[in-house]
């Protein structure tokens, strides 16, 4: 359906971007259009996003683990990247506004103990 289209292409290009290294850029492809963030959030968050990217590796590699939806106005998405050193877990949230798909999250988490594909 043109939900899934719309919400893969905000998705491929992230995850696209993130395996690519160019985290700024896939931070800008999906929460960096929301209006609920400032710039100060952004650098703050970018930076810690680097970081990260820098102690894992490259990475070679993404997955889709699950997609949820909620109703027919939310849509979340966990993607597994995986890299040199660790698989990080990221959490894509999309909300249908009426100017189209949005991002209204997006994060990350390494702690594979909470990772519970059924949940």
């Amino acid at each position: 359906d043109g939900t899934s289209v719309q919400v893969d292409a905000i998705c491929n290009q992230t995850m696209s971007l993130l395996k690519a290294g160019k985290v700024g850029e896939a931070y800008d492809a999906s929460l960096g259009k929301s209006p609920l963030v400032s710039p100060t959030e952004r650098s703050s968050l970018v930076g810690q996003m680097e970081t990260a990217m820098k102690i894992f590796g490259s990475a070679s590699a993404y997955e889709l683990v699950k997609e949820h939806r909620i109703g027919t106005l939310a849509v979340r998405r966990i993607y597994f990247l995986q890299h040199e050193k660790m698989v990080s877990r990221w959490e894509i949230d999309l909300v249908k506004t009426t100017g189209g798909w949005t991002v209204s999250y997006y994060g990350y988490d390494i702690k594979s103990q909470d990772w519970d594909a059924d949940d």
